[in-house]
């Protein structure tokens, strides 16, 4: 997000699809979690039950970032498995919500094909209000529910597959370095943050490549 200060409607629209995304997606996952009788373990009440630090961190200086993710700690897997995975599809339908209010102002649902990429968003663009608002928003709340499914900690797709994953000795001391020594954040935010080869960062590159799929399909359908 620091990219775009000097484009304040982008910088507005990055911050609400970021904080709607990733509150969405915390309360999606609890209420899910109630709802099928899992358990999750206890948070400590305060700005980080809602906020993780360093998914802000790698959202405000590359783009794309995380929330905390609820850790299932008794239910039945595929129990567990979908309270997981109700946040990013929360997430995901919210920032598809937004996009589709940008392709209704800009004159039709061919506009999603050719909206700018998310290296250009997150760097600040130009235009009337009422468009970079919900594109900007949309396009970085569908990266949030992407990135959350990647499989590294502290991500929902981690969670899940510690889930599905025999508890071996190497899994255990997999899990040991990247989770308690927070191997699986640096290299999360490498990913995010750092432009290794290129002006974007590798993730950022990747999460553009598939929600421009989706997004052609959605505009050619």
């Amino acid at each position: 997000m620091l990219r775009a200060l000097g484009h304040p409607v982008t910088l507005v629209g990055l911050l609400v699809g970021f904080l709607v995304a990733v509150l969405a997606c915390t309360a999606a996952q609890r209420a899910c979690a109630r709802a099928l009788g899992v358990r999750l373990a206890p948070r400590e009440p305060g700005v980080h039950a809602w906020l993780d630090p360093y998914g802000c961190v790698a959202a405000i200086l590359g783009g794309p970032g995380w929330g905390p993710v609820e850790a299932p700690v008794r239910g039945a897997k595929w129990k567990q498995c979908v309270a997981l995975l109700s946040g990013p599809i929360v997430a995901g339908l919210l920032g598809a919500a937004a996009l589709v209010g940008y392709a209704a102002q800009a004159g039709g649902r061919e506009a999603l094909s050719g909206r700018p990429n998310l290296g250009d968003v997150i760097s600040g663009i130009e235009g009337s209000a009422k468009l970079v608002l919900p594109l900007c928003a949309g396009l970085e709340a569908v990266t949030v529910a992407l990135l959350a499914l990647v499989p590294l900690p502290p991500l929902t797709g981690w969670k899940i597959l510690t889930i599905f994953v025999r508890p071996t000795i190497s899994w255990q001391r997999t899990r040991m370095y990247l989770e308690e020594r927070n191997i699986g954040v640096l290299i999360l935010l490498i990913l995010t943050v750092i432009p290794l080869g290129g002006e974007l960062p590798i993730l950022v590159k990747l999460l553009d490549y598939f929600i421009g799929l989706i997004l052609q399909a959605v505009a050619g359908g």
